[in-house]
């Protein structure tokens, strides 16, 4: 049965990227926020599963503790069962935005959908061979390769990381809410800062159909795992 924190949850996400998207995207002019060099762009969201985890870890290092053996059993066991869905949510993180038994599932999508890594000037011989031997099938190489990615569907990374990460921190913060609230300012400033990020990305980047498609991956693992798959395995389960 679905809570009601995960409903407004299930509702927050997409309802915010699709109003932006469509009312504010391309109306309002440009802004800090824009340039994808910003700091928060740089060193957040693109080490966001890094910072994800740090937020994720200071939840668990700042558990009451306790003295009885009882209690610190059950300590214990729900310790790995939270190791376990971070594992599990971080293993659907890698395979939609890093690796996939080579590019990504965002990215294998892109170029399934008529995508290709496109070069102003393929005179140089190294570019030539790349493309011929269909080696820049990532965003990130073709970026470094001195290219661009072009055509095909680009599912948003963004909205996938910055959903997945939230949806993820929240259950974590729900399943261990007996914490001291003042010691989870970090998971708090955290989901405020991925919030609007993710607005920033719906006002400055991507198409509407990339948003949105970015939003349902982002939704669609914390629904496998965390509505599906955890409840019905003990050792992962949230109770």
């Amino acid at each position: 049965m679905i809570k009601p924190y995960q409903w407004a949850a299930l509702i927050l996400y997409p309802l915010t990227v699709l109003f932006l998207s469509s009312t504010l995207a391309g109306h309002i002019p440009p802004s800090y926020f824009s340039n994808s060099h910003n700091i928060f762009n740089v060193y957040f969201v693109k080490l966001g599963w890094l910072w994800t985890t740090l937020a994720y870890s200071s939840l668990l290092i700042f558990q009451p503790t306790t003295t009885t053996t009882t209690r610190t059993t059950n300590n214990k066991n729900k310790l790995l069962q939270s190791l376990g869905r971070y594992l599990c949510m971080t293993l659907y993180w890698i395979v939609m935005t890093q690796w996939l038994l080579g590019p990504s599932f965002v990215d294998r999508m892109f170029v399934a959908t008529g995508g290709s890594c496109h070069f102003e000037n393929t005179s140089s011989p190294l570019i030539a061979a790349a493309i011929n031997k269909s080696m820049l099938l990532q965003q990130a190489t073709c970026r470094s390769s001195g290219g661009r990615w072009h055509g095909g569907h680009d599912v948003s990374g963004h909205c996938v990381l910055l959903i997945h990460a939230s949806l993820f921190l929240l259950e974590e913060l729900m399943q261990l809410k007996q914490g001291n609230k003042r010691k989870q300012v970090f998971v708090f400033g955290l989901l405020g800062l991925w919030y609007w990020m993710l607005a920033m990305t719906s006002i400055y980047f991507h198409g509407y159909r990339e948003l949105l498609s970015g939003t349902f991956f982002g939704i669609l693992g914390w629904i496998i795992l965390y509505l599906g798959f955890f409840p019905r395995f003990r050792s992962l389960s949230m109770i």
